[in-house]
């Protein structure tokens, strides 16, 4: 299996996010949803992270399902 993780902007000394109520729940940073460090998956293959990006729609970036660039390069990568 091959994925990326996705979260808000790393670099921000101003505290951005993708949900700002869950980021008072979830550990920084997150994509909305799932906290970074638990995004890895054993025995997948991580293909990196993309900032300002978050997990679904209704957040403050785009969600992940919509870059098309980027599920290309998945799409490619599973069919080995």
């Amino acid at each position: 299996m091959y994925f990326f993780s996705t979260t808000y902007k790393h670099s921000s000394y101003v505290g951005d996010y993708c949900c700002l109520a869950v980021n008072s729940v979830l550990k920084w940073p997150n994509d909305g949803t799932t906290e970074y460090d638990r995004s890895k998956l054993p025995g997948s293959h991580d293909m990196g992270n993309t900032d300002r990006e978050c997990h679904t729609a209704g957040m403050r970036y785009p969600p992940q399902y919509m870059d098309n660039t980027r599920n290309s390069v998945m799409n490619a990568n599973a069919a080995r």
